[in-house]
């Protein structure tokens, strides 16, 4: 959705029922309720906290992800900001041993310096640097 530029959801599609209920919760917020079945993104940032959230915690290799998907590489500069910074805190939190791999893999392209640059710098608050490995 992220890379389509997608902002409505429809209830089923794309999201169960599980994913799509503490998104709608009163608390929340996340979602604006359109006409009960249909979504829509309060935020852009969120909806890029979600893509960076699941590429991080639910795709076991990223960089398969991303090697599929290039329209990733082609998003603005503000979108992939978001998405990426979200990404590599998250990413270098639970997969430390593999962010420097990802961060080496990120060098080898020139359309992947927005995701090269967060991972050093989420690297660099835990005191990895990844130019020193």
């Amino acid at each position: 959705m992220w890379r389509d530029g997608e902002r409505k959801l429809e209830a089923g599609k794309r999201l169960d029922k599980d994913l799509l209920g503490p998104l709608i919760r009163e608390d929340q917020k996340v979602l604006r309720i359109l006409d009960g079945q249909q979504f829509e993104f309060r935020h852009d940032q969120m909806r890029a906290y979600l893509a960076a959230r699941w590429a991080a915690w639910h795709e076991a290799q990223p960089i398969g992800l991303f090697e599929k998907d290039n329209g990733i590489w082609r998003l603005s500069r503000k979108e992939q900001d978001e998405v990426w910074n979200f990404f590599a805190d998250m990413y270098v939190a639970e997969r430390p041993e593999n962010a420097v791999d990802l961060w080496k893999w990120s060098t080898a392209h020139p359309d992947r310096v927005i995701l090269q640059h967060a991972l050093q710098r989420a690297l660099g608050s835990t005191g990895r640097d990844p130019e020193m490995t």
